[in-house]
């Protein structure tokens, strides 16, 4: 068997998998946005006209096709540690907390003054330190 005729061999191959997978869900997809992704498909293949674009189009077919589970550094947290993240820069969700210093652009929290006669003017609570004078 020639290298030719095995790619077209698995082409086809490929090619009755897309035919049941389109039978099997033709009742639940829209039939119109199926139409609209082959139209695509067919303007990419046109647009193919060396052997490396070939290889290209075909190592990008599965670019976009969600994967079940996704691959990166996530532990399952509880909700309440989840909502607790409210920073900026922070997810809420399960996935690695940053650490080390901010950015250099990234703002960080200005504490008020002890200055009480500065925080009247203000309209603004005195800022008293934890522990020490009151």
């Amino acid at each position: 068997m020639t290298r030719s005729t095995k790619l077209i061999d698995t082409w086809l191959a490929l090619s009755t998998k897309m035919e049941q997978l389109i039978s099997q869900h033709s009742a639940s997809c829209s039939e119109s946005d199926v139409l609209a992704g082959m139209r695509k498909l067919e303007r990419r293949l046109d647009n193919v006209h060396t052997a490396s674009q070939l290889t290209t189009l075909v190592h990008s077919f599965g670019h976009m096709v969600p994967r079940r589970h996704r691959v990166g550094a996530a532990i399952h947290t509880q909700p309440t540690a989840a909502s607790r993240r409210k920073q900026p820069g922070l997810t809420r969700g399960s996935k690695r907390q940053l650490a080390g210093r901010p950015a250099k652009g990234q703002s960080v929290a200005v504490k008020r003054p002890r200055n009480l006669a500065h925080n009247i003017q203000l309209g603004v609570r005195h800022a008293k330190s934890h522990g020490q004078g009151h």
